[in-house]
């Protein structure tokens, strides 16, 4: 009897084990399934829009003129168009305010140059370059890009302001003083060590909205997007990052949730319903 009890439980152990081993396999299938079927972004997408690869120096985008000419952008094909033949164009070191009520495209402004969705018609291009022809990663590599949801990650400071660990410490350092997140008087590298948690939880959204400007500021892209990156912060922390674009010799392009944050500007677009409605200097 006790070696009969002693196989019924060895057979229900093993019996939880295939279960469990079952269990395991669907998740496997279900990733695989993801992983392969998945639609994912092609690196290039030239020969889809037959445009050819454009020849890129290493300091491109080196000045940052920005060109949007008869751009239509859908995000679906059963959908209207987010926007319906926008042409503007930005000057190199000209800061554009983009304002507009919610779903007027501004956003999707950035999406369409940054290749987040493909535009339908029109083109759109950085340093007289179409953006279609260049690669992806070198193409977001060159526009530094400063969202309202403040992207942290976990680890310490010096990481999320450099993952990929190119910047020195002094220039990190820089950084966080340009935003005064780090008096003269703080010890930098303990700085720099600060722990950083999950969504960057443990440092307030104006705290969060500095990390990414800093990191923007690192980048030393010639072209700088802002998407309404001061609509959750506080005053005193907007008016930080106000300073600190004024000080910023790139191509700014600024969607704005406050009018104070484009009076700045040297031109400001105002959007409706995906096309442009006005444009010209905020005094008007």
């Amino acid at each position: 009897l006790s070696y009969g009890l002693g196989i019924a439980y060895a057979l229900q152990g093993a019996l939880q084990v295939v279960l469990r081993l079952e269990i395991d396999l669907v998740s496997v299938e279900r990733n695989l399934q993801y992983c392969e079927e998945t639609p994912q972004e092609e690196p290039r997408s030239a020969r889809v829009h037959n445009v050819e690869p454009a020849p890129l120096c290493d300091a491109w985008p080196d000045a940052g003129r920005l060109a949007f000419v008869d751009v239509t952008l859908r995000y679906r094909p059963e959908l209207p168009p987010a926007l319906r033949g926008v042409s503007f164009s930005v000057e190199a070191g000209e800061r554009l305010g983009v304002v507009g009520r919610s779903g007027s495209g501004k956003s999707s402004l950035v999406s369409a140059l940054l290749r987040l969705v493909e535009v339908e018609n029109g083109a759109i291009s950085v340093d007289g370059v179409d953006v279609r022809s260049v690669p992806l990663a070198r193409l977001r590599a060159g526009i530094a890009v400063v969202m309202q949801d403040a992207v942290m990650f976990s680890g310490d400071l010096r990481y999320n302001l450099d993952p990929a660990r190119a910047c020195t410490d002094e220039a990190l350092t820089r950084a966080l003083r340009r935003v005064r997140l780090c008096a003269e008087a703080d010890d930098a590298a303990e700085k720099l060590k600060e722990a950083v948690g999950e969504g960057g939880d443990n440092w307030s959204a104006g705290q969060r909205q500095l990390i990414c400007l800093a990191r923007a500021i690192l980048r030393g892209a010639k072209v700088l997007v802002c998407d309404e990156a001061t609509s959750s912060i506080d005053a005193e922390t907007d008016g930080v990052v106000q300073g600190v674009l004024r000080e910023r010799r790139a191509t700014m392009l600024v969607i704005a949730h406050r009018l104070e944050t484009i009076l700045d500007s040297d031109r400001v677009l105002l959007m409706d319903a995906g096309a442009v409605a006005e444009e010209g200097p905020p005094a008007e």
